[in-house]
């Protein structure tokens, strides 16, 4: 038998083989342990190229702990959307604005002792027909448009009006209680109703030919800045004037030549007060009111003030303060967004109006209301109430 068909013996090809994978498998198994690789290092060269491509993470940010608190991770709570105030509504607009008819009636004597000059170019003082044009133009831009009045009849009267106890100055009398006046007479209350009736005032309301009349006359005529005749007639910064055959109201203005339109914006903030203290109830220093919150005053509730009345601004501290330059909070300005107003107040002086009374009165004035439509029962535009009571009242 030939030594290639022998069994037990192993070719020694084989065996070099079996005994080739042995040493290899004891270098791999044997071999001294080492620093764990990388799966680039494992890889080599292509794991060089992939540390090149992969992004490197990213190192972990531990949250700071709150003092006294256990240190914790945390989902930051969003902060919350911010919802922009809205801007207040445009308040209502008016249906309408109105034309008052006025009849002028100029008390300016003639003085004979004086070569027949008339008072008011002897004493130097105001034309009354320019008086009265300045103060509609005032009126009217102050309403915003809203009250036009419209002179409809003028007279001219050489006379002083009769006293209520009867008494009549003659032009030396007259003039010599203009330069001293303790020889003025007393009581100086003029008869009203004389001169309502001399010349059919009541009678030209009645027929719709006027809806008021304006009295210009001298100091010591004896008359009220304003007075309301007329069924259900009430204090208009005056006692109602009784004993007429007026069928309607009738507002009688009264301006003294002597003074200039100041004087008589201020007349109409008075005829304003006392209506609006008659469809509101009063004013007090408190809020329970529109009217009351409109007229506050800082020393009636520090902090608070509206727009004061006629005789003292929001800051005044005493009648007739309209330059005082002291600065208080107000919410005057917001009453230009009635009915719809915001709270909104500001520092507010002097400075808002110019530090002077015309300037003041005029300013108190437009900020009245004169929106449409009706907060509480009431109308918002306060303008008709003082200019046509009446017609308001039944809306």
């Amino acid at each position: 038998m030939s030594p290639k068909n022998s069994p037990g013996i192993v070719p020694l090809p084989v065996l070099f083989g079996v005994i080739f994978l042995i040493l290899i498998a004891g270098i791999v198994f044997f071999k001294p342990e080492e620093k764990p690789k990388t799966v680039a290092e494992r890889i080599g060269g292509f794991g060089e190229l992939l540390k090149n491509i992969l992004p490197a993470p990213s190192p972990k940010t531990e949250p700071t702990a709150s003092p006294g608190l256990p240190s914790a991770t945390h989902t930051p709570t969003p902060a919350p959307t911010r919802t922009p105030t809205p801007a207040p509504q445009p308040p209502p607009a008016i249906s309408s604005n109105v034309t008052k008819k006025v009849m002028l009636l100029i008390e300016n004597p003639v003085l004979e002792t004086q070569e027949g000059k008339r008072l008011v170019e002897y004493e130097n003082w105001n034309n009354p027909s320019s008086l009265a044009q300045s103060y509609i133009s005032d009126i009217k831009s102050v309403s915003g448009g809203y009250l036009t009045y419209q002179i409809v009849q003028t007279l001219e009267k050489d006379e002083i009006p009769l006293k209520q106890d009867g008494f009549s100055y003659t032009d030396s009398a007259y003039l010599s209680c203009l330069s001293n006046h303790s020889t003025c007479h007393s009581p100086d209350a003029v008869n009203y109703n004389k001169v309502i009736a001399d010349y059919s005032i009541c009678e030209k309301r009645n027929n719709g030919e006027i809806d008021e009349v304006w009295i210009f006359g001298g100091p010591w005529f004896g008359y009220y800045e304003s007075r309301l005749a007329g069924p259900g007639a009430f204090w208009y910064n005056s006692p109602s004037l009784t004993g007429t055959t007026c069928q309607k109201l009738l507002p009688i203005m009264a301006f003294n030549y002597e003074r200039g339109v100041s004087e008589m914006i201020e007349d109409m903030g008075h005829r304003f007060e006392s209506v609006l203290d008659y469809v509101f109830g009063g004013r007090q220093a408190n809020k329970n009111t529109l009217w009351s919150r409109f007229a506050l005053r800082d020393i009636d509730l520090a902090g608070e003030a509206g727009c004061g009345n006629i005789h003292f601004g929001p800051n005044s501290t005493t009648d007739y303060d309209w330059g005082n330059t002291r600065s208080v909070q107000s919410s005057c300005n917001d009453w230009s967004n009635f009915p719809n107003l915001t709270g909104a107040k500001q520092n507010m002086s002097c400075s808002e109006w110019g530090c002077d009374g015309y300037g003041f009165k005029k300013w108190w004035l437009r900020h009245l209301p004169k929106a449409g439509g009706k907060t509480s029962g009431k109308l918002n535009n306060w303008w008709k109430y003082a200019a046509d009571y009446e017609s308001a009242i039944k809306e």
